[in-house]
């Protein structure tokens, strides 16, 4: 993973762990509209409401506020993927080096057997051009 991305995950990461602790909930009119644009009402960990300036929905849309709510477990559950993935890729890249490695002993024992067969074969053609009796 480039050094850019490990940054911009890190920097998720630390947002994701100061943020108020999930579950969130979106509050939705019977209109469905958000029942207030610059507010979402969340639960803490202790199941007690706060109310928490997020941002202003563009639109008053349910589906705004559900994205928002599910941000709160859906991006750690991300960042979770991205770090397994990482990892994955870590592993990968080193059994590539070491593969290519084994690649490269076998292509110099085949380059070396390659020049010992030349040498045989000219010892032969030496041997039937000029026999000896």
């Amino acid at each position: 993973m480039s050094s850019d991305t490990v940054e911009r995950v890190a920097e998720i990461r630390k947002r994701c762990d100061a943020a108020t602790a999930a579950p969130w909930i979106a509050e939705i009119s019977p209109d469905g509209s958000i029942a207030d644009v610059n507010h979402a009402t969340l639960v803490d960990d202790l199941g007690e409401p706060a109310t928490v300036t997020l941002c202003e929905i563009v639109g008053n849309n349910e589906n705004d506020a559900k994205f928002i709510a599910h941000a709160r477990e859906d991006v750690p559950w991300l960042c979770a993927v991205v770090g397994r993935q990482a990892a994955c890729i870590g592993e990968l890249e080193a059994e590539h080096e070491a593969f290519c490695a084994k690649v490269a002993g076998k292509l110099e024992e085949i380059e070396s057997s390659m020049e010992t067969n030349q040498d045989l074969i000219e010892l032969v053609r030496d041997y039937v051009r000029h026999p000896r009796a």
